[in-house]
């Protein structure tokens, strides 16, 4: 009874000091975060490649076009972020 309170009481402290977070919060930072880095992604290639094109003396719409084709792929590629909280819990 003793160690469980003992651990009860630390568990307290950790959360307290900002070293442990609830797992709901987690996940909506880490959803949060991978949402911001697809938007930032699929708004890349109408950022970009008017720069590209003009660098590179071709054609805007052609590509901007290809760009986005490239960054869709590889959003795909890459899936569903998932995160495993547990993995690190036997510290």
């Amino acid at each position: 009874k003793e160690n469980a309170l003992a651990a009860k009481h630390l568990l307290a402290a950790r959360k307290v000091a900002g070293s442990l977070v609830e797992i709901e919060v987690a996940e909506k930072v880490l959803f949060e975060t991978q949402r911001a880095q697809r938007d930032a992604w699929m708004n890349f290639p109408t950022r970009i490649g008017p720069l590209l094109a003009a660098e590179l003396g071709v054609e805007v719409d052609r590509v901007v076009e290809t760009l986005t084709a490239h960054v869709h792929q590889q959003l795909t590629d890459l899936g569903e972020p998932e995160a495993d909280f547990a993995a690190g819990s036997e510290a």
